[in-house]
This record gives C-alpha cells, sequence and structure tokens, in this order.
C-alpha cells in the first residue's frame, strides 16, 4: 500500500502587469513577477476534479480580475486583496473574465492564459499595487469584508499577487497578462 505521493502536480502563476499609452498603444511600462496561487484555488481544483452534485465547474471558474492598492506581500492563505479598489458606486472594481478573456496556450499544452485590461477611462487617480484572479464563488452567504459579484455569490480569491505602484490616469489603459500553468 502506498503511504505517500510519489511525485507532485505543482501549479504556477506568472503575471505581467504593462502600462499602454491610449492613444498609440506604445508599452510605456512592463513589470512581470511569480505570483502567488491560494489555497482557496487548490481545492477549486479538487472539487473541480470531483464534479459534486451540489455544484456546477463554473462555480470554480476563474471569472473576475479585481484591483487593490494595498502591497502587503502575497500568502497562500489570503482569501481576499489586502484592499480592494471601490468603484464607482460602494463595490469592489471588477473585470469580468469571459471566454475570450481566457486561452488555452498552444506552446504549453498544460498553461491557460487570463487576459483583462483597465480601460483609460476607468480608475483614474487610484494607485494600484496589487491584482487577484478570483473564481464565481459557490456561497451567497458573506464572509467578512467581501463583496458579491454581480451574480450574488462571494467570489473566492484564486492567485493574488503585488506589483509597484501604478498611479492610474486617463493617458494610459493598464494590461493583466496572467499564466496559469502545471507542471509534473
Amino acid at each position: 500500500m502506498q503511504n505517500a505521493f510519489i511525485g507532485n502536480v505543482p501549479m504556477r502563476g506568472d503575471l505581467r502587469v504593462a502600462v499602454r499609452r491610449a492613444d498609440t498603444g506604445e508599452v510605456t511600462w512592463r513589470y512581470e513577477i511569480r505570483n502567488t496561487i491560494t489555497y482557496v484555488a487548490l481545492g477549486n481544483m479538487v472539487n473541480l476534479i470531483a464534479q459534486k452534485t451540489t455544484v456546477t465547474p463554473a462555480d470554480y471558474a476563474v471569472n473576475y480580475l479585481r484591483v487593490g492598492d494595498n502591497n502587503t506581500a502575497p500568502v497562500r492563505s489570503n482569501t481576499n486583496l489586502g484592499n480592494v479598489i471601490i468603484y464607482p458606486a460602494l463595490l469592489p472594481y471588477t473585470l469580468d473574465l469571459l471566454d475570450a478573456n481566457k486561452t488555452l496556450t498552444t506552446t504549453n499544452p498544460f498553461e491557460m492564459k487570463i487576459t483583462a485590461t483597465i480601460p483609460a477611462t476607468d480608475l483614474n487617480g487610484f494607485t494600484l499595487r496589487e491584482a487577484g484572479l478570483f473564481t464565481r464563488g459557490t456561497t451567497l452567504v458573506a464572509p467578512p469584508g467581501e463583496y458579491p459579484a454581480a451574480s450574488g455569490f462571494y467570489p473566492e480569491l484564486f492567485a493574488r499577487q503585488v506589483h509597484p505602484d501604478i498611479v492610474k490616469g486617463p493617458a494610459f489603459v493598464v494590461d493583466y497578462d496572467w499564466r496559469i500553468s502545471f507542471t509534473s
């Protein structure tokens, strides 16, 4: 009888943040860093594989990107951003990640790429310092400090990373390019 795993399947996230001029699309600043995958994400992967009848696979899909202004280093036990940006009407600034934002890469069959852009018209005057990927969530009961998605569910943090300050202004857009990959 086997008492321990012989190998493991590591999950890795890599985040690239780029600031582009809104008028020309020219990249003026780029930052790349490995990100922190949370314990919630690992639990979601187990639930996805289990295909429980009480939930749907969509409950565990990465559905949202949120940004914040906290620069505390992420840890795997994080359940939310350090300080999510509230904009405009007492709700967190949330970018919906549709199918077009999520692609399976052709260079690595075990990798998913997630892209999102904060347009020139949004978050002007805010300082961006952190970003997080969220699943839809499976609960309608609010954990402390959590905000619902449009669906009424409370999103669960899948991955989080801090980055150098970006003072958002109307002259540029901010691109988040997140890669989640698995290896043996």
